[in-house]
């Protein structure tokens, strides 16, 4: 058994430990190394290049909020994508059926952080920036019907809405704040729970 403990494309430091084995293995032959990280091999790689546009499309001197809305639209668009497909789990079998590599893999939990995150952090005080990003998450999740995906994106939705509540100071702005959390309730197949009841 092979269990990495990095995913291919993840920052690798010197003397860390990258893998272990059942029995002493050389791993070498069957690993690359590069100094440059490819979208291919890391899906978070690729979102975190557009955050990265994102975020300083919002730095003070520039506030273009243009190009955030841009860069949000294309991740919501990216998880549609996601609609009947399974991420793969990373383990891998021998012909008999037994687990035999193990290789950390993105889930959908960590690519919607990845997407969301910083442009919610950044962007609170935008109210613009944070009436699109709930406009984006009930689009995905009136694509994406899985719980479990759900689950994820409502959360996201949740954040954006107290912190974009929290920042504007319109009236206006925070109610339609508010009405575009209700749009993102309305396309979620689990009910809300009530306030108190959340963790």
């Amino acid at each position: 058994m092979v269990h990495f403990k990095v995913r291919p494309g993840q920052y690798v430091f010197p003397g860390m430990v990258i893998a272990e084995t059942s029995v002493p293995l050389n791993l070498k032959s069957f690993l690359a190394f590069s100094d440059d990280r490819k979208t291919a091999h890391d899906a978070e790689f690729a979102v975190r290049q557009l955050n990265e546009i994102a975020v300083r499309s919002m730095e003070s001197g520039l506030k273009d909020p243009y190009t955030v809305i841009t860069c949000m639209d294309r991740m919501g668009a990216a998880l549609c994508l996601l609609k009947n497909r399974i991420l793969k789990s990373g383990v891998h079998l021998d012909r008999q059926g037994k687990a035999r590599v193990y290789i950390p893999t993105t889930d959908f939990a960590g690519l919607t952080n990845s997407m969301f995150h910083q442009i919610r952090q950044f962007g609170s005080k935008s109210p613009a920036v944070m009436i699109r990003l709930l406009d984006v998450l009930g689009t995905v999740m009136e694509i994406l019907q899985e719980p479990e995906h759900q689950e994820h994106l409502l959360r996201h939705a949740r954040l954006v809405r107290k912190q974009g509540k929290e920042a504007a100071s319109n009236p206006a702005d925070q109610q339609d704040l508010e009405e575009r959390f209700q749009r993102v309730l309305g396309h979620c197949k689990q009910p809300e729970k009530p306030e108190q009841q959340r963790h």
